[in-house]
């Protein structure tokens, strides 16, 4: 779907368009149910690797309720819940740095939601991807990691 909305927006010289505004909306709100979805698998796979059946239902269970956006800093929330070391580690993976089209692809998203419209190009949008795709991996490394 990305590839099709750059296409576009190249082929038909849309940049700066309201068009572009739309497609970017709309990949937006996609992006970060995707990035929730992505971090929903890794906790069930961790939960998984418990040997308490009780304790991975609850993991399984819980973990919807805690997080409420894909923000890091709520990422870093959720993960606190597993032990300061897995939010540290976490942490130290991503730094605020790296994630900086992604803060703002989610700051976006929330404005889409809740106000009136997001302000972001598909040239940014796209560099957000290559971050969320950092924060998903480190999800999975700190949720792994053992001190």
């Amino acid at each position: 779907m990305l590839d099709d909305c750059v296409d576009h927006i190249k082929l038909h010289n849309l940049q700066g368009a309201p068009i572009e505004s739309y497609l970017v909306e709309h990949l937006l709100v996609i992006f970060c149910a995707e990035v929730q979805q992505e971090i929903y698998k890794s906790i069930d796979t961790y939960a998984s690797t418990l040997n308490d059946e009780k304790l991975t239902y609850f993991v399984k269970n819980a973990y919807q309720r805690l997080l409420r956006s894909t923000k890091k800093s709520e990422i870093a929330g959720l993960l606190s819940h597993f032990g300061e070391p897995t939010k540290n580690k976490f942490n130290s993976l991503v730094g605020d740095s790296q994630v900086t089209y992604y803060s703002i692809a989610v700051g976006a998203r929330h404005d889409v939601a809740h106000k009136s419209g997001a302000k972001m190009t598909i040239n940014d949008f796209t560099k957000a991807l290559d971050s969320a795709d950092l924060i998903i991996r480190a999800v999975d490394i700190a949720l792994q990691h053992q001190d």
